[in-house]
């Protein structure tokens, strides 16, 4: 299966499971290459956190607008 047959949700993952740090919805949907809207995205990103995949912490951001925002991540089984 492709990138490109891959459903959103486990676009998402595949993102996440490579970062680093947890990520923001930006560069969540800058990974994606814009394919996708924010809300589209963030969809997901609830439904995961819901069924346990995906945790949120604020994190503090620099730019403009809020000065903290969720990061996301995968949830590890140590978690």
């Amino acid at each position: 299966m492709s990138s490109a047959d891959k459903p959103l949700p486990a676009k998402v993952c595949d993102v996440l499971a490579v970062a680093p740090l947890p990520l923001f919805l930006g560069e969540i949907e800058a990974a994606l290459e814009f394919a996708y809207d924010k809300a589209e995205i963030m969809s997901v990103l609830v439904k995961l956190q819901r069924q346990g995949k995906v945790g949120s912490t604020l994190r503090p951001r620099q730019g403009p607008g809020p000065k903290v925002a969720n990061g996301y991540a995968l949830v590890t089984a140590g978690d």
